[in-house]
């Protein structure tokens, strides 16, 4: 029969309880029997003993009295004596009365019943003297008195005396009896609890070795898994909750076998999917080195390079670490070309378009080169953030192209030293005008595969091109063009598909230059073949697409290995959390500490899976981001609340200096985790005495920063702070151990809002964080047609500090809401053209419209109207005229 470890202590239990019930009831009949015995003892011996004595001496008084009655002078003291004796013979009735009830036995019983039939006796005498008193006849009286009376009252007193002897021999046989009763019930008290011991003692050593050999095998299997070995299987005897232990322990047995399995060969796939990605980014990185362009990326918002291939440290002579300095690129433009290029640069970067500009660039050993950036423009919340490109060295070309136009100048002197120039350079070079080429240079005819300048000359600029250019214009048609367009604006520079005599097309850079020679307009062009060039940016163009790809695909295996991990690691978890929190579950201290440690290793291991999620959802867009006006201060408040207690366990101060209504914009949920992050960690590497405050940095005010005077960071450490995919995490002052994803999450987290997650730190002096979110200024659409409420509502909403946008109806609104889309809504009902429930209506259909809230106002009040547009969506509804007093906090429900 099968006996679980509940139904176990319970017949141990009952063992144990029987016996002690039995015991108890026995003590209990025992005490009964010495409580009556001790009422016999004290109650029965005491009560006749006083009630004899007290018999006693009432007759006594009475026969004195009957005396007084004789003896009496008038007839008011006859009276008084009368009265004295009928109470004194009333009193001793009684006390007979408790003699002949309490007395016990035969002989006692007798004995107060003859007591009692002598004093009854006793009473006509007492009424005879009494007549003859009242007769006047005293002498008899007397005589009766002294005789037959006198002789009542001794013997009424021998009788009592023998009644106080009876008690006293009963009360000392009674009290021997006691006496011998109390030690016999303690001596059977003794054995029975020592039969309850040795019971209860055989039954303990029982169940423990019944539970306690089960849990060491389970102990034993448990640490040989710990240290690798994922084979182990137990099978336990019973149909108790230890063999169900041991069924769950070898099914976690199982299924963790099979998740390392599964992990072995996923860790396989992602080490292949990272061996790929690494030879993508070598090649990247080797076709990239192997030019002599530079790829560059640039942080809009530091003003500094974030990346730059090692051609520009071979090239321009500067180290890394220079070129990655805050404003290197505009430090090192040639000061007569800085204010235009960085200005240029400037306008087309704020409005997102790629540009590209030249200009000379200050070389590490003094000189000028002159190079080309070919710029392209990242933008996020409508700024630009990331600027890309390619730095190409156009020295040779400038240098070639001032010299031509020197040569130009010149040969307008001397068309001798201008055809030496012709002829010498290397650079194509030819003469043309609007009918076709005029001449060229030798290195022109080269160039094109040609046998001499007379088989190049005679053909059209347009024959030697494919019969399409690759922006699908006819070559003929499109070379006219561009030769008027050049003569029109006296110059122009353009890309140009050529093909050789052979029919090879390339690519070529041309710049026309309208001059005069002899009197006549010509254009000279220079044809620079850039085929290489074209080739090695198309590389980079496809290495670059093929690392982004294995990005994504990087994440996405991610994604789906932590998500199919969650699920049997949080079955295994939550099965071990019953054991844990079993109370019937008799665990050793070893036992104990031994599930504790497992299941904090599997907390860990699904927080960090967790982490890893949420890094991917991040990454991948997958996060539906719930931006709204916050109140700083109030953030900061409920995420310190939950964590004062982790603080003052290790001593720790932490400080809220946020000023209460600081207004940023962002999701609640996401931001609170990036500040609970950066204060965790603060917590974590802060010791006893330290101090963590979080402030807004001046002149930052939609800046957090968490400040502690901790140990600090390494500065080696500080790169790769916030990238997941290098394993930055340490111990903190008490051991602590963390997923080391919490910072590269945070930092995904405020990219995601167009923001900013950086650190200064020095080893020794402690950290600080800042969390920079991008500020945006409120904007508030009011939709009514009269303009003077337009503007009584723009005047009530001065308080809030935000950006006014009108519209006198609801289909202007909804023009204006397409275009730039406010925050907040304040629409009147009755409008020409589109009513407010129209426009409501259209609002809420429109996905990207929908979340944006909407406060009716209107001179309409009635329950109807109210309840027509809250069921439209709107979120709140204000009766015309307005009070400010109450139309402020409702509006500062949105917008703070």
């Amino acid at each position: 029969m099968k006996i679980s470890i509940r139904g176990k202590l319970l017949l141990a239990f009952t063992a144990i309880i029987l016996p002690m019930s039995v015991i108890w009831l026995l003590d209990y009949l025992n005490h009964a029997h010495l409580a009556d015995a001790v009422n016999r003892i004290y109650t029965h011996p005491l009560a006749v003993t006083r009630a004899s004595l007290k018999a006693n001496s009432d007759i006594m008084a009475m026969h004195r009295s009957m005396k007084d009655v004789v003896l009496s002078s008038n007839k008011e003291e006859m009276d008084n004596a009368i009265a004295t004796v009928d109470s004194l013979e009333s009193r001793v009735f009684d006390e007979l009365a408790i003699v002949r009830e309490r007395i016990l036995g035969d002989e006692g019983k007798k004995l107060a019943d003859d007591t009692y039939q002598v004093f009854k006796d006793w009473r006509p005498i007492r009424q005879e003297v009494i007549n003859l008193v009242t007769a006047g006849k005293k002498e008899e009286a007397i005589a009766i008195t002294k005789g037959q009376g006198a002789d009542h009252v001794r013997h009424l007193d021998a009788k009592a005396e023998e009644l106080w002897m009876y008690a006293e021999k009963k009360g000392s046989a009674f009290k021997l009896e006691a006496r011998a009763f109390v030690i016999s019930s303690a001596w059977k008290d003794v054995l029975a609890f020592i039969t309850v011991i040795l019971v209860s003692s055989a039954l303990a050593l029982y169940l423990s070795f019944s539970i306690s050999s089960r849990l060491r095998r389970l102990k034993s299997a448990a640490k040989k898994m710990a240290v690798g070995d994922l084979s182990q299987s137990v099978y336990i005897k019973g149909g108790d909750e230890i063999a169900e232990l041991g069924e769950e322990f070898n099914l976690m047995a199982k299924q963790l076998s099979e998740s390392y399995s599964f992990l072995v060969r996923e860790i396989s796939e992602r080490k292949r999917a990272e061996e790929a990605i690494a030879k993508s980014e070598m090649k990247y990185r080797t076709l990239v080195e192997s030019t002599e362009v530079v790829a560059w990326e640039y942080d809009w918002k530091d003003q500094r390079f974030i990346f730059i291939t090692e051609t520009a440290i071979s090239k321009y002579g500067y180290s890394k670490g220079e070129w990655l300095k805050k404003g290197f690129w505009a430090d090192h433009i040639y000061h007569e070309d800085r204010e235009r290029i960085v200005n240029h640069c400037l306008r087309a970067s704020e409005k997102g378009l790629s540009h590209d500009f030249e200009y000379r660039f200050v070389h590490a050993d003094g000189h000028n080169v002159w190079v080309r950036d070919i710029v392209s423009v990242e933008m996020e919340g409508g700024e630009p953030s990331l600027l890309r490109g390619f730095l190409i060295d156009i020295d040779e070309r400038k240098r070639m192209e001032e010299g031509l136009l020197e040569a130009k100048e010149k040969a307008e002197e001397s068309g001798k030293k201008y055809r030496t120039l012709f002829e010498g350079t290397n650079a194509s070079v030819m003469l043309l005008d609007k009918t076709g080429f005029i001449d060229c240079n030798e290195a022109t005819w080269r160039m094109f595969g040609c046998e001499n300048k007379e088989e190049f000359l005679c053909k059209h600029p347009g024959e030697w091109s494919p019969p399409y250019q690759p922006n699908g214009r006819a070559s003929m048609e499109y070379a006219d063009e561009k030769i008027a367009e050049a003569f029109e604006k006296g110059g122009l520079l353009f890309e140009w598909t050529h093909i050789r005599k052979n029919g090879a097309p390339f690519q070529a850079e041309v710049l026309l230059t309208s001059l005069e020679i002899d009197g006549a307009a010509v254009l000279q062009a220079i044809v620079t073949d850039i085929s290489k060039q074209k080739k090695n940016e198309e590389a980079l163009v496809k290495a670059k697409e093929e690392a982004e790809e294995a990005t994504r695909l990087k994440d996405k295996f991610v994604s789906l290995v932590s998500h199919d991990l969650r699920s049997p690691f949080t079955s295994i978890l939550g099965t071990l959390n019953l054991f844990s929190n079993d109370v019937n579950l008799k665990l050793n201290s070893d036992q104990r500490k031994l599930l504790d440690v497992v299941l904090k290793s599997g907390e860990r291991m699904v927080s960090m899976i967790e982490k890893i999620l949420d890094i991917s959802r991040l990454k991948t867009g997958n996060v539906d981001m719930k931006l709204k006006f916050l109140d700083g201060h109030i953030i900061v408040g409920a995420v310190l609340s939950s964590m004062s207690f982790s603080a003052q366990e290790k001593g720790i101060r932490i400080v809220n200096e946020i000023p209460e209504g600081m207004r940023i914009f962002a999701d609640a949920t996401l931001f609170s985790e990036v500040i609970a992050n950066l204060v965790s960690n603060a917590i974590k590497f802060c010791g006893k005495g330290d101090t963590v405050t979080l402030f807004v940095p001046k002149g930052r005010a939609t800046t957090i920063a968490v400040k502690d005077n901790g140990p600090g960071i390494d500065e080696r450490m500080i790169p790769d702070l916030f990238k997941s995919e290098i394993k930055t995490t340490t111990s903190g002052s008490l051991g602590e151990q963390g997923t080391g994803l919490g910072l590269p999450y945070s930092y995904d987290i405020m990219k995601a809002h167009g923001g900013e997650l950086t650190v200064e730190s020095e080893k020794g002096k402690g950290s600080v964080f800042y969390a920079e979110l991008p500020h945006v200024k409120p904007r508030i659409l009011i939709i009514d047609d009269e303009p003077e409420v337009r503007e009584m509502i723009a005047y009530c909403l001065d308080e809030v500090k935000a950006e006014i946008v009108e519209a006198g109806n609801g289909l202007e609104a909804l023009d204006v809401i397409k275009n730039n889309p406010p925050h907040l809504i304040i629409s009147d009902i009755r409008m020409p053209v589109m009513d407010g429930f129209s426009f409501l209506k259209a609002l809420k259909r429109h996905d990207k419209m929908k979340s944006i809230p909407v406060i009716v106002v209107t001179a309409n009040g009635q329950m109807e109207t109210s309840e027509k547009v809250f069921r439209l969506g709107a979120e709140d509804f204000i009766s015309k005229p307005i009070k400010k007093d109450d139309f402020i906090p409702r509006v500062r429900k949105h917008i703070i």
